[in-house]
């Protein structure tokens, strides 16, 4: 039933994209476009539809009624998508009569995770990655007939159902090939893990989430489903996959005629997108600086702007965003051209901690709508250590030593108990080198909490979550710990006060105007019974950097602070803060400087 509905819904897609000229090829140039494929690599399927796929799906298209759409059962909610970057315990690739990635890569991969190869001919596929020296422990060979090597475009999507099961939500794929199609079923079995099935066409490759409920798609998505309204598929996505933000663009690479979002972007963490970028002179140019702008209007699940990564791709074998982290690696498409290094570069600065590897290819060459992310597909955990936890960011203020709540949902999939040592904060000064910990402790039956402590200054503070559990896992948040943590900027009020002091006992300040354009007085007025000790008046900006600080001795007075720093530089608008010192005493307010 579910392939004679899928062709209903491929006639809605085609006369869709009969209207839409930008993207339409002619028989006649895929006719050409295959046979150039073919010459370079008979027997293997592009990644595209072929005109020989095409003509026989319009047959059958011909042949079989249209039918209305089948409910299918969806899993029980909440559901979570998981990203990419989340704990993997293996990766599925297809052998159909050749691997389309090195064996150098399948050798790498296996060093880690569980390497899941579904192949037509499992004695020879065994034979080359023994030869090849590939960890045959961490290697399951599986038998099935197959139709392409794309296991991303086919393969599976993981979610947490409302069970706390790792499952595999499927779809239909959007390709006449019916072997691949069948796939994520098969895997099910395999793993034991239950296979929900969305009435909806779609590809992996044309798909990204952040694991918080934010996805992003192409426009293709909208076109090969136009019997469902834009509202009908977001109402999908959210019911199998838990999609709360559906991101849908124009797709920005006008030359790859894919449409896959993994051509020209990636997720990198969840406030962090990686994005192709190309020279002024380049086709593509105004249409990925238009996707970048749209990105940085967008806030990411952590309620933060998205820090926005740019790779330069420009040559048609470099496929930088096109690349696989699996676990603590970053495995990346290398075209032996002169952008290589400055990509894997953009990596290591956007991904510090991950152990950022380049693999090139002589087996079947990378492409800019084809490389190695299309032909390999991470397997989530199954029984994974979840933290879920919405980080600290800007400035937060603690008074009189309350400190800097951390708080999560800490959840082991695999059913074993937290150990509850375990359970920590890790966090650190901007200027120390070492963390310190603390413990976390239960809020409910899933949530922690630990207390950052108060530092005696306001500044910079990192910080990363800890958690294992007795089935011998153990992760962080995020993902990577302790070389990317969190940050934020500690605000520090009432920290060290002694009111039973018998020098200072009343201190207040304020600035006005506030904001200010050109600049402010910053006012302090103390009533004491010494005037023995100097005030000192420092101004921070919004990281902890000190700007420019003056001693004052009197102990009613004011400064003009004229938006300058320490070397008469006018420094740039935004938020900053002012410290006042005077004996014991200490107290900081914030101000904004605007243009």
């Amino acid at each position: 039933m579910r392939h004679v509905c899928f062709l209903a819904v491929l006639i809605s897609a085609f006369l869709l994209q009969a209207q839409n000229t930008t993207r339409i090829v002619s028989d006649e140039d895929l006719a050409s476009r295959d046979s150039a494929w073919f010459a370079d690599n008979p027997g293997v399927l592009p990644i595209w539809e072929t005109l020989e796929e095409k003509r026989a799906k319009d047959a059958a298209l011909a042949a079989q009624p249209a039918l209305g759409n089948i409910i299918q059962e969806q899993p029980p909610a909440p559901v979570r998508n998981i990203a990419e970057y989340e704990p993997m315990e293996g990766v599925l690739i297809a052998h159909p009569n050749k691997f389309g990635i090195p064996n150098s890569l399948i050798k790498e991969m296996a060093e880690d995770v569980v390497v899941y190869c579904y192949a037509e001919n499992v004695g020879q596929v065994e034979n080359i990655l023994e030869n090849a020296g590939v960890n045959m422990d961490n290697v399951v060979l599986l038998y099935s007939e197959l139709n392409s090597i794309y296991t991303r475009d086919f393969g599976p999507w993981w979610i947490v159902n409302g069970n706390d099961e790792i499952c595999i939500t499927d779809f239909e794929y959007n390709r006449n090939r019916p072997d691949d199609n069948l796939i994520n079923g098969k895997l099910g079995t395999e793993l034991g893990v239950p296979v929900y099935e969305m009435n909806l066409v779609d590809c992996g490759g044309n798909y990204m989430t952040d694991g918080f409920g934010i996805s992003a798609s192409s426009d293709l998505i909208w076109r090969e489903n136009s019997n469902y309204t834009h509202d009908q598929i977001d109402d999908i996505m959210n019911e199998y996959l838990g999609i709360e933000t559906y991101h849908v663009v124009d797709d920005p690479n006008n030359t790859t005629q894919i449409d896959h979002v993994d051509c020209w972007g990636k997720f990198l963490a969840p406030d962090k997108v990686l994005i192709r970028e190309v020279p002024t002179s380049n086709t593509d140019y105004n249409d990925l600086e238009k996707t970048v702008d749209y990105f940085e209007s967008q806030v990411s699940s952590y309620g933060t702007p998205y820090k926005i990564f740019r790779v330069t791709s420009i040559a048609q074998n470099e496929a930088y965003t096109n690349s696989l982290i699996l676990s603590n690696k970053v495995l990346v498409p290398l075209s032996e051209t002169s952008n290589d290094d400055p990509a894997l570069e953009v990596y290591r600065n956007a991904m510090p901690g991950y152990e950022v590897i380049g693999f090139t290819n002589d087996v079947q060459d990378w492409q800019n709508f084809d490389a190695l992310h299309c032909r390999a597909k991470g397997i989530a955990d199954r029984g994974m250590l979840h933290i879920s936890h919405i980080p600290l960011h800007d400035t937060i203020t603690s008074v009189n030593g309350a400190g800097y709540t951390v708080e999560a949902d800490i959840i082991p999939y695999s059913g074993e108990n937290l150990i509850g040592d375990s359970l920590l904060v890790f966090y650190k000064k901007e200027n120390e080198s070492t963390f310190s910990k603390i413990k976390m402790t239960g809020v409910s039956a899933d949530t922690y909490k630990g207390i950052i402590p108060q530092p005696s200054e306001s500044i910079e503070m990192a910080y990363y979550i800890h958690a294992a559990d007795q089935s011998g896992r153990s992760e962080n948040h995020p993902y990577i710990g302790a070389p990317d943590p969190h940050l934020f900027f500690a605000e520090s009020q009432g920290i060290s006060i002694d009111y039973s002091s018998t020098v200072y006992f009343n201190l207040s300040i304020k600035n006005y105007p506030n904001p200010f354009v050109s600049q402010t007085k910053i006012m302090f007025n103390f009533k004491s019974v010494s005037n023995s000790n100097a005030v000192k008046v420092s101004i921070y900006s919004n990281k902890g950097r000190l700007i420019r600080d003056w001693l004052v001795n009197s102990p009613a007075s004011s400064i003009i602070w004229d938006g300058k720093d320490k070397s008469g530089q006018r420094v740039s608008a935004g938020v900053y803060f002012y410290k006042v010192n005077c004996g014991n005493m200490t107290i900081i307010n914030k101000m904004q400087m605007v243009r």
